[in-house]
């Protein structure tokens, strides 16, 4: 076979299995006790040792079955286990064709040779008669004393089902009598009566492989500098391609070298042709080059490949000869070829058949792209170049590709050329989240995100209606992912029109997708504030979580959507859903995000600070890869408020908002979240300056705005201020739950140091039928305690049952904000500078230069700051204005920084 061809100067493969002391010094063998069993073979040296499986062969039972490919190890184990055993009897080893008769004569003749009587008149010169081999055979054994050991080895080569009707009649007459076989292939011995009638050990083909710990074992043991990790993987454990490894590494004489390269082939080559030996050679060999191909090998590509329907059995030949082995999988079941093995049979038919390689490559992936395995279709089409398959693999298994698992591998189209994927959006798209799903990458995810961009729209005109609907589901991904979210709504609604307008037949080809298609819809419409717009793009995500496990991040970003407008039950109802949902991998990679930021804020409605930041703390891993990364860390610093770690909270912001620089994942929604959670972190430390100054840049548009203005005209005891901008400033019917309910809870709260109750109970009304019907409590921490605690006494007066539910527990909630008090005059933006100067200059006349401004300029302001901050020195200057977050004493101060965003 020219992929395979008999290497005739390589090392002969036989000395493989050869010990330490064949080789010339090593370690002693362990045990003193030699083996009795006429014709054993020599035991392998300790390194070779499997001792959990020694471990098995040695529990009491009459029978043992070893059963597994060749090179697997079978002969071996048991060698070392009838050593150990040091028991008396016969190994015999079957060869092709051997007939019952030939079996039992070669077992009675050995062990006539060692010594036991009663053998020779077993099977004398005369006729017998087959019915009598197991009586004869019974009563020889039973004329020994002590027990008996009689071990075959390749027994799948003894022909004649009456042989295993003999060893198991022998095994009923003879209680001192125990039989072990080395098999290849399954045989009535492992039928469950069998399991029923005598005690029975089973070893099959996929418990022989070395474990790691038994390869880094063998390897450390034999001194042989091969990388345990890397050599396991390459070998997939079996011993005889270790063996290989570790024979090419100590004849090459340094690992590394051309040499070692060299004499690992030449080995390799070597043990595979041995396995391939016999009169189905060329059928076996055409199946190998065919077959090594796919990752994923079943049953009908294997016939796709070779055209052949006897592909499957020939596979299990395959397996036999110790090539592969048949894998049960999710998928269902699979043949894999060992590593090693594909890797030395790939690179031949590469080099030496190119043409015939590329077919090969070509049909493996329109058989993935037809049967449903989009990452081995997108493998294969790009090894092949066909570029097109790959593209309609990311079309038609979109949600799929972006699975965690799966998502890491989309790396393989690092090699597709810049200027084919800007003919191939789809295939530039899928290259881009995965970069962004790789810590350090983002930079190339933004490049490629741009090109996305600039090259979707002339594919989308030619696009399938199907196809069109991923290309605008990217486009929508592609914006809001390169800091446009805003302009990523009119991608996103255009999709779920094409969505709404796909034929019955083309909606069945996204079956699986549609959920997650969906859900990115969603997304961007969430990321850019329309968050009942997404809710109702997710109302039907299709089949439920147990058919279809892609429904389960439509229900996690619809529960995140639910909690961030405050729709607490809804939230719950589908947390609850994901919960109870039997896949396993739920709460598992990245995709968990939505999930865990949902669930936190459900803790933090119940001011359950530690349960919020368990969840946060699973994504921890993950946070540097995460489109959700903005939302952890307005979700942190709620965390951290509740949690009374203010200062911690403010500085995890700032570092936050600092690395973003640059990273493009920062929204306009995302800076209105962070700025206003940043400035009750201040509200909470009483850095007044520090929240004034992030006022001066906070957008106007913002319902957030006026809400802290009034919060901070609370606090520093201007009730009659924060009442007139509560008022102004009314959320509608349509405004967010957990808006409104902040809203009220500060107005009612405001109405308490008025002298009208009717005004403070119609406020306190409102408030608790929202917060009760909508599950929110967090809000009721917003106002000074004393001013919750007369409100808790208006709902006492108050005939309200409502309000008086809902407050029934004020004393409990946590006293977050304190009153403070604020600046009689607040310090222009010019004299924060000249007081930021101050710090870092010690005269007037290095600030002025510092500016460049005149010194009598900075004396002037620098007697305003002095006055409005009540104080006569510098340093008092700078302690108070440190203290009320004015400047920053190391670092620059969040509200600035998300100023600058």
């Amino acid at each position: 076979m020219p992929l395979l061809r008999r290497v005739d100067d390589a090392a002969d493969v036989t000395s493989l299995g050869r010990t330490e002391g064949e080789r010339g010094g090593g370690m002693p063998e362990v045990g003193s006790r030699a083996s009795r069993l006429y014709g054993a073979p020599r035991p392998p040296h300790l390194e070779l040792v499997r001792e959990r499986l020694l471990d098995r062969l040695d529990a009491d039972a009459a029978l043992r079955v070893v059963r597994g490919p060749a090179g697997s190890g079978k002969t071996s184990l048991l060698a070392e286990w009838a050593r150990r055993r040091g028991a008396t009897g016969v190994w015999f080893t079957a060869t092709p064709a051997t007939s019952r008769l030939d079996l039992w004569r070669a077992v009675a003749r050995r062990a006539s040779r060692a010594g036991l009587e009663g053998f020779d008149a077993a099977f004398g010169p005369g006729e017998l008669e087959p019915g009598e081999i197991p009586q004869r055979l019974a009563e020889a054994f039973l004329a020994v004393a002590g027990d008996v050991v009689v071990v075959v080895d390749e027994y799948q080569e003894v022909e004649g089902d009456e042989v295993h009707a003999d060893v198991l009649a022998l095994l009923r007459l003879c209680p001192t009598l125990c039989v072990a076989v080395a098999t290849r292939a399954v045989s009535p011995l492992e039928a469950p009566a069998v399991g029923l009638e005598l005690d029975r050990t089973v070893i099959t083909a996929d418990q022989l492989p070395f474990t790691p710990d038994e390869t880094a074992r063998v390897l450390r043991h034999s001194r042989v500098p091969l990388d345990p990790a890397e050599a396991h993987v390459r070998t997939g454990g079996q011993p005889l391609y270790l063996r290989v490894a570790m024979l090419a590494a100590e004849m090459a004489g340094s690992h590394g070298t051309p040499a070692h390269v060299q004499v690992a082939d030449e080995l390799l080559r070597a043990a595979v042709d041995k396995q391939l030996q016999g009169p189905a050679r060329h059928r076996l060999e055409t199946l190998l080059v065919r077959c090594a191909v796919p990752e994923i090998l079943t049953a009908d590509l294997a016939v796709a490949l070779t055209r052949d329907p006897e592909a499957p059995d020939l596979l299990t030949v395959l397996e036999e000869r110790g090539l592969g082995t048949w894998e049960r999988r999710p998928s269902g079941r699979v043949f894999v070829l060992f590593p090693v093995v594909r890797t030395l049979v790939l690179e031949t038919a590469r080099r030496e058949q190119p043409e015939e390689s590329h077919r090969l490559e070509l049909a493996a992936a329109r058989w993935y792209l037809a049967n449903g395995y989009p990452v081995e279709a997108l493998v294969h089409a790009v090894t092949a170049g066909d570029l097109d398959v790959a593209s309609a693999a990311v079309s038609r298994y979109w949600a799929e590709l972006l699975e965690p698992q799966t998502l890491a591998r989309l790396g393989h189209l690092r090699r597709v050329p810049v200027h084919d994927l800007r003919r191939h959006p789809l295939l530039a798209g899928a290259l881009a989240i995965h970069h962004d799903s790789v810590p350090g990458q983002r930079g190339e995810a933004i490049e490629l995100y741009r090109l996305v961009l600039a090259s979707i729209k002339p594919r989308a005109r030619a696009a399938s209606p199907t196809e069109r609907v991923v290309l605008e589901v990217l486009e929508s991904v592609a914006m809001r992912s390169t800091g446009s979210a805003q302009r990523a709504i009119d991608p996103a609604r255009r999709a779920r029109r094409s969505l709404g307008e796909l034929r019955l037949d083309e909606r069945r080809q996204l079956t699986r997708e549609l959920p997650r298609l969906r859900a990115e819809i969603a997304l961007s419409l969430a990321r850019a504030g329309a968050s009942g717009e997404a809710l109702s793009v997710l109302e039907d995500l299709g089949d439920s979580p147990t058919e279809n496990p892609r429904t389960l991040y439509g229900l996690s970003l619809r529960a995140l959507v639910h909690a961030l407008r405050g729709d607490m039950p809804e939230a719950e109802r589908d947390l609850d859903v994901v919960d109870a949902s039997p896949h396993e991998p739920v709460h598992a990679g990245r995709d968990d995000d939505l999930y865990r930021l949902a669930r936190a804020l459900v803790h933090l409605e119940r001011f359950d600070a530690r349960g919020a930041q368990a969840h946060l703390d699973v994504m921890r891993p993950h946070l540097p890869t995460l489109e959700s990364r903005p939302l952890f860390a307005t979700v942190q610093a709620y965390v951290d408020l509740t949690a009374f770690e203010t200062a911690l909270g403010s500085e995890r912001l700032r570092r936050y908002v600092e690395s973003e620089r640059g990273a493009r994942r920062i929204s306009t929604r995302n800076i209105e979240q962070l700025g206003y959670a940043g400035g009750l972190l201040n509200l909470a430390r009483g850095r007044i300056g520090a929240v004034h100054a992030l006022l001066k840049v906070a957008p106007a548009q913002s319902p957030r705005t006026p809400l802290l203005r009034a919060h901070v005209a609370l606090l520093t005891d201007g009730w009659q201020s924060a009442r007139d901008v509560l008022v102004e400033h009314t959320p509608g019917p349509d405004a967010s739950p957990r808006l409104r309910v902040a809203h009220w809870t500060l107005l009612a709260a405001t109405l308490t140091h008025a002298d009208d109750e009717t005004a403070a109970c119609d406020a306190l009304g409102k408030l608790a039928a929202v917060a009760e019907d909508r599950g929110l409590r967090f809000a009721l921490a917003l106002p000074p305690h004393a001013d919750l605690l007369a409100l808790a006494e208006l709902a006492a007066r108050s005939r309200d049952q409502t309000a008086q539910r809902v407050l029934a527990d004020a004393d409990r909630v946590p006293e977050l904000f304190v009153p403070v008090t604020d600046l009689p005059q607040p310090l222009t933006d010019r004299e924060v500078v000249v007081l930021d100067a101050l710090m870092r200059h010690a005269t007037a006349a290095d600030i002025s230069r510092s500016l460049m401004v005149s010194v009598n300029t900075v004396k002037s302001q620098l007697r305003s700051v002095y006055r409005k901050l009540g104080v006569r020195r510098r340093e008092d200057a700078l302690a108070k204005g440190i203290d009320l977050g004015l400047i920053a004493a190391d670092h620059v101060d969040p509200a600035s920084v998300l100023g600058d965003l």
